[in-house]
């Protein structure tokens, strides 16, 4: 029972966090769901492709969908480096190009595992100015068995476009990756996403399901 009690609490906590400041803002529910693969094309470098599509007003209308591959290279047993790009298209009717910088640090605990990670987003809409995002994410992982991981997220967004810039986004994540077969997993998350800093801000609530594949 003990071993489990650390993990559950952080997590709790984690998505605790942002429950003071629900009554001032703008609902909605929100499902996300897609598919993931990935694979060690060398001891230390990994590629990714994953396309993903959302669906918001109480998940019965799409909010948009990408595709996105990235690639990332283990300098250390601490650190790695990684490279995303994103090619989103919001409602049919927005086009955006993003690519990410993805710097991770991580620090393994027995069958503990916490993660920072600093990502720069560069984003070019189709119609509207670019912009620029610095992401801050803490992530911590708990391994109950061979099958079963459970895990926690929190994440800081910083966005800068002409003469805006702020803290703008705030977003808390409680999951568990669950393998089906041999290397097939099941991603199962909830998530709270609230915008910042601006009057009557968007709060999503947001149910999360992903394939993934992993060789």
């Amino acid at each position: 029972m003990m071993k489990w009690l650390v993990p559950l609490v952080i997590i709790g906590w984690l998505m605790a966090l942002p429950s003071s400041s629900w009554s001032q803002a703008q609902n909605d529910y929100e499902l996300w769901t897609g598919a993931i693969v990935s694979g060690k094309v060398k001891k230390k470098l990994k590629l990714t492709g994953k396309y993903q599509v959302r669906f918001k007003n109480n998940a019965s209308q799409l909010r948009s969908q990408y595709l996105q591959g990235a690639i990332r290279y283990k300098f250390a047993k601490y650190y790695l480096l990684g490279a995303n790009y994103r090619l989103s298209d919001f409602e049919e009717t927005l086009v955006v190009h993003r690519f990410d910088i993805n710097n991770y640090f991580r620090l393994p605990i027995q069958k503990n595992f916490f993660e920072f990670r600093f990502k720069y987003q560069l984003s070019f809409p189709q119609a509207g100015p670019n912009f620029q995002r610095y992401r801050f994410r803490l992530r911590y992982v708990h391994k109950i068995n061979k099958k079963l991981r459970i895990y926690g997220k929190i994440q800081y967004f910083y966005t800068v476009s002409n003469s805006y810039s702020a803290w703008n986004r705030q977003r808390y994540v409680a999951g568990g990756r669950i393998r089906i077969f041999k290397k097939n997993y099941l991603d199962l998350f909830l998530q709270y996403d609230r915008q910042m800093n601006i009057e009557s801000p968007v709060q999503r609530f947001v149910t999360g399901v992903n394939y993934m594949l992993s060789f």
